[in-house]
């Protein structure tokens, strides 16, 4: 199975497309990991619901340790 592959990014952090373009480097990844679990049993919208809390629980860590991206 070939490792799976996210690009990198062409601009800055404060560049005005970098979160689009971050959003389209993450997209494929992210549907194929919902994929993925809908496929081993877990309902798409709750598999969804559970990468949001993810998500929200990594930025609480990443600002508390210091890390803000003041380019949000």
């Amino acid at each position: 199975m070939a490792k799976p592959r996210i690009n990198s990014p062409d601009y800055p952090s404060t560049h005005v497309s970098y979160q689009r373009e971050c959003q389209m480097a993450l997209e494929p990844s992210l549907t194929k990991l919902l994929a993925m679990a809908c496929d081993a049993g877990w309902d798409e919208r709750q598999a969804t619901y559970a990468v949001m809390i993810l998500a929200a629980d990594q930025m609480q860590r990443t600002d508390a340790a210091g890390l803000e991206d003041t380019a949000l």
